[in-house]
């Protein structure tokens, strides 16, 4: 039935979420603590938006100053610096692997994801996965619109692509591109009419079943 599978990266593909806090938590904590810790907070409630919208939210409400293009260019430079070795050796999330091998054999796999769009394919490259994926597609593009993009240009209707990811703007992303969503973790998902897995073995039983839900 399905015919293409979408993956977010960090936090479905690659245990690199943490990575990722701890950078933000260091770019912001020279702003106090209060300020550091909401930024985490944010970043933990809203993981698939690009960290250039994180950043310009973290100056503007809680550091409280009017920021320019120029500067958050600037701090999201900082943030490529701190994350990029450890994303790349970031291990796999339990069952990732597996199901990519078994996925790639019959279906075109893809990641959508809101890390810059030049530095996710370099993470890519240097990981040496990019035989399973047909295409890597990141930030600036929303990834409502990747979604869209990647239905288009395989001549997909919406129902036959599935993506999967672990955070609520993955689920709305989804929503909002009319196709079928599986979340990665029970406790952010299980309060939804929405397929999930806890162990990303899962997946391919999902697939092959074919009755994966719509948000």
């Amino acid at each position: 039935m399905y015919k293409a599978v979408i993956f977010d990266f960090d936090g479905v593909l690659f245990d690199s979420v943490g990575i990722k806090t701890e950078a933000f938590r260091t770019l912001m904590i020279p702003y106090g603590e209060d300020v550091a810790a909401r930024s985490v907070a944010y970043h933990f409630e809203y993981g698939g938006i690009s960290r250039y919208r994180k950043l310009r939210h973290f100056h503007e409400e809680y550091v409280g100053e009017t920021v320019s293009e120029e500067f958050i260019n600037a701090r999201a430079e900082e943030f490529a610096t701190l994350v990029m070795e450890g994303v790349v050796d970031s291990p796999w999330i339990v069952g990732a692997k597996e199901s990519l091998d078994i996925l790639h054999r019959s279906l075109l796999l893809f990641i959508c994801s809101g890390t810059p769009e030049d530095e996710l394919r370099e993470i890519v490259r240097r990981k040496e996965i990019g035989h399973y994926f047909e295409g890597v597609f990141g930030s600036p593009t929303e990834k409502p619109d990747i979604l869209h993009r990647i239905c288009t240009s395989l001549s997909l209707t919406p129902s036959e692509v599935v993506f999967v990811g672990d955070a609520m703007t993955d689920y709305n992303a989804a929503s909002k591109a009319g196709v079928p969503f599986v979340g990665y973790g029970v406790e952010t998902f299980g309060h939804l009419n929405v397929t999930v897995v806890n162990d990303m073995n899962e997946l391919t039983t999902c697939v092959a079943q074919g009755e994966i839900t719509v948000p």
